[in-house]
């Protein structure tokens, strides 16, 4: 069943009550992305934005659409388990949100061309031991059967 109608098995997910929102870190396709804290601990939280706050009506297609953006990514999280991909932690549902391990600094793009005169040499060694990271993540959604194809790509070298 999960395979036909992912957004309607989502009962395995966990609900999680305890999470408070801090600032807001980016924008994506049907959601903002804030950082947050989990009893204690730093979290990224993706929340469902929709175009009215009445929820999702039948002749709104594009939150629609975003529903079941958001839940097939919650769907698909959940059925990773591995050190180089990012854990999901639960879901909110009042307002709909994601809760999700938080990766701290700066997106990878972004730390990649970066500069760092104090590293030296060893930036090349760095950036190579991150790709080897990024194909071991890869590789696990590679294996998954049916395998989970990844649209984002970053040149690391």
């Amino acid at each position: 069943m999960e395979d036909i109608a992912p957004d309607i098995c989502l009962s395995h997910i966990p609900e999680v009550k305890n999470v408070t929102v801090e600032r807001m870190l980016g924008e994506g396709g049907f959601g903002v992305v804030y950082k947050g804290l989990m009893d204690g601990k730093e979290v990224a939280v993706k929340e469902l934005t929709v175009r009215r706050s009445t929820a999702l009506l039948a002749e709104d297609d594009e939150s629609i659409d975003k529903f079941r953006a958001f839940a097939h990514e919650v769907w698909i999280m959940s059925k990773l388990d591995h050190p180089n991909l990012v854990k999901l932690y639960g879901i909110t549902q009042q307002p709909l949100r994601m809760v999700m391990e938080y990766c701290p600094h700066f997106d990878l793009h972004t730390f990649l061309r970066k500069q760092i005169p104090t590293i030296g040499p060893q930036w090349s060694l760095l950036k190579l031991r991150i790709a080897i990271d990024i194909a071991r993540g890869m590789a696990h959604l590679h294996s998954m059967r049916p395998p989970i194809v990844h649209r984002e790509c970053v040149s690391v070298l």
